[in-house]
């Protein structure tokens, strides 16, 4: 039952079943986090265009204010946001970096 609730499915057109995977998101310089379940072929564009409104929600932060900053880099919060990987997939980057989550920057 517990594992049902933690993945989801969604059929494409060619029949492949793909499973959500839930992503941590980290306001930069505080406590607050929440997890959000992602689809791995997404692209970062994609991700964040359906995850703004939830995060603005979550967070209450505008859409047009916050950018969010892929964990795995040396400047941590400091770092480059998605902006940077223009049409890659959720799943392309997440196989050079060891977990996958972001930095939710202000």
């Amino acid at each position: 039952m517990q594992n049902q609730q933690q993945t989801q499915s969604i059929r494409l057109d060619n029949n492949n079943y793909l499973k959500a995977i839930r992503i941590p998101i980290k306001e930069s310089f505080t406590t607050n986090r929440r997890e959000y379940l992602v689809y791995p072929d997404w692209t970062f564009q994609q991700m964040s265009s359906a995850l703004s409104p939830q995060i603005t929600t979550d967070f209450n932060a505008e859409r047009t204010t916050f950018k969010l900053i892929p964990y795995g880099q040396e400047e941590s919060e400091y770092g480059y946001d998605i902006s940077r990987f223009e049409g890659v997939q959720i799943r392309e980057h997440w196989a050079t970096v060891g977990e996958m989550g972001f930095y939710l920057k202000r």
